[in-house]
């Protein structure tokens, strides 16, 4: 490709080459041209037309024009030289959940050897949903063709969401891939890829989080302030989330759950289930029971304030 420079402030290049040469917030479509405002059939631009040429001019077979966002004039040598589209931020996303359990997915996680996934792809300016494409185990499973038989039916698609879901056949035990790409209508490309675990041995709790570690609670129980009790298991289980009081007192809180392969979580309002108060003072143990055994522990400190006063 042939580049010439001048000395001065004027650039020429071809028109291919001006990508390079392009201010972050403005994109030039090949397929566009800026005569009349004109647009290619299989353009899937939103055009500007002239607003965005600062000034133009011609002479000598060639057409200069100043673009915003440059610090020198673009030289063509054809006589209708492509419009710049102003881009906005790039704001397309691709987020995915655990239908069952509505935990977003993370890019390493567990799930269930029969997973049913949510997928949903956004963008504020516009989708092309013509490249939503989901591979799985290497394996594209959902594309153009196919597309809208995936369509969540409780969320009709538009060009600004798609909403798919998915369920593979019964999975075996290891690790599968899965892999959401898409484009938005100005061409810039999102993928997304995520390595899932399926474990069909025995219940594993590999994280225990409860949170906070000291709680003072309050009465009557406000919902969002208590204690959140955070777990992440290994394969879908039926769980009990149990409170110990001191001293062997016996369960002051007992929950039963079924837990999702992942992520899952549940809240404590800190009344006792003994008492219908608040619990008391002292250190409580905090453990997931599953399939007969203790899956994982942890402890937490209450400390009622107004003890104090």
């Amino acid at each position: 490709m042939r580049r010439a420079f001048t000395i001065g402030t004027v650039l020429i290049l071809s028109a291919v080459s001006l990508f390079a040469a392009q201010s972050e917030n403005y994109k030039l479509p090949q397929n566009i041209v800026d005569s009349g405002g004109r647009k290619s059939s299989s353009g899937n631009y939103l055009l500007q037309s002239k607003s965005a040429i600062v000034s133009q001019s011609g002479g000598s077979g060639t057409t200069a024009v100043l673009y915003p966002g440059f610090f020198f004039p673009l030289v063509f040598s054809v006589p209708n030289p492509p419009a710049f589209v102003k881009t906005g931020e790039f704001s397309l996303a691709i987020v995915t959940y655990n239908r069952e359990s509505g935990v977003v997915l993370t890019k390493t996680d567990k799930i269930d050897a029969r997973p049913k996934f949510k997928l949903v792809i956004s963008d504020k300016l516009g989708i092309d949903l013509n490249s939503i494409a989901v591979t799985f185990n290497n394996k594209v499973v959902i594309n153009n063709n196919n597309r809208a038989s995936f369509v969540d039916p409780t969320s009709p698609e538009s060009t600004l969401i798609s909403t798919l879901r998915y369920d593979p056949a019964e999975l075996s035990p290891g690790t599968h891939t899965l892999q959401v790409d898409a484009r938005d209508n100005q061409d810039r490309r999102l993928s997304k890829s995520y390595e899932l675990t399926v474990d069909t041995g025995p219940a594993k709790v590999e994280s225990l989080v409860v949170t906070p570690g000291t709680f003072s609670p309050s009465y009557p129980p406000v919902a969002g302030k208590g204690v959140m009790v955070a777990f992440s298991v290994s394969k879908d289980s039926d769980v009990n989330i149990v409170i110990f009081g001191p001293g062997g007192r016996g369960a002051d809180w007992n929950r039963r759950m079924t837990a999702h392969a992942g992520y899952n979580q549940i809240e404590f309002s800190g009344i006792s289930d003994l008492s219908g108060q608040p619990l008391a003072n002292g250190v409580y143990v905090i453990k997931i029971i599953g399939e007969g055994k203790e899956l994982g522990k942890q402890y937490l400190v209450v400390f009622d304030e107004r003890s104090r006063k």
